[in-house]
């Protein structure tokens, strides 16, 4: 039998291997019913990967259309660092088709604040490259440990998340596209010595909340053109004495400064109405 239970214990490639292999007879209905539903559930375990990679592998047929995912994954709990569910969708229906019927769907059905990110981050994902979907889903971290591939990723990971296990979950190139807004120590200093008003959002490519973070701060650059909007990566090696200086101990963290003083500073995700409140008051502050 395939439950989450079985895909939360797999801890290396070989348990993964079994697994695979065990399911593999099960019928298309078997397998997606069984599947899909673990794949946009995130509590904690890394069974929503292992099922959204399985999902990708054993292509099991499905009776779903693909709007009728879209808003199963709306009202899930998906994570969405984890790129396996678009890449699915891209495979299964087609990137065009996802893109238009998301868009179709963001505005002609309404939906809470969490539910649009998570249609918003499906059309990030999908709208990109297909090389993008499918490069993370080459190595597991576990293995590029050990081939000294990623060691010193890992290392910065259990340095600002400590309770985050090297769990056995799919990792790829650095965000390149989320990138526009990236500053350094040295151009970070210039903002301060310069009396700058502007935020700067730490985030981390390994935490899927930052994709949604920037998504919501990306609606507001043209609405508050005297702010500055930029981001820290606190991977970067150089950045790590500005994360403690702020007590970056996990993204997403969001600091607010107004002529070289801190005025505020923001631990955990901001809904786009919290970010908004946070931004007026920041504002006329």
């Amino acid at each position: 039998m395939l439950n989450r239970d079985k895909l939360a214990k797999i801890k290396t490639y070989d348990d993964f291997f079994e697994v695979r292999q065990a399911v593999a007879s099960l019928s298309s209905t078997e397998l997606f019913n069984s599947l899909f539903p673990i794949s946009i559930e995130n509590i904690g375990d890394s069974a929503d990967s292992f099922a959204g990679l399985l999902l990708i592998e054993l292509d099991p047929k499905h009776e779903l259309t693909l709007e009728n995912m879209l808003l199963k994954i709306a009202k899930s709990k998906w994570n969405v660092s984890n790129r396996e569910i678009p890449f699915y969708l891209v495979s299964q229906f087609g990137k065009w088709n996802v893109l238009n019927k998301v868009n179709e769907l963001l505005k002609d059905v309404s939906f809470n604040e969490e539910e649009k990110n998570y249609l918003e981050t499906v059309n990030y994902w999908a709208s990109g490259p297909p090389s993008g979907l499918s490069e993370p889903l080459h190595y597991f971290e576990w293995q590029e440990v050990i081939e000294r591939k990623n060691a010193e990723q890992v290392n910065q990971v259990r340095a600002y998340a400590p309770d985050r296990q090297p769990a056995p979950r799919f990792v790829g190139r650095l965000f390149q596209t989320l990138r526009n807004n990236e500053i350094s120590k040295k151009e970070f200093i210039g903002l301060l010595s310069e009396g700058k008003t502007f935020i700067l959002h730490f985030w981390a490519e390994w935490n899927g909340y930052d994709i949604e973070q920037k998504n919501t701060i990306s609606k507001f650059r043209d609405k508050y053109p005297n702010i500055g909007f930029f981001e820290m990566d606190v991977d970067v090696k150089e950045n790590h004495d500005i994360c403690q200086e702020h007590e970056v101990f996990g993204p997403p963290t969001i600091v607010f400064y107004k002529n070289g003083k801190l005025i505020n500073r923001i631990v955990g995700l901001l809904k786009e109405s919290q970010l908004e409140s946070e931004l007026q008051s920041f504002e006329s502050a």
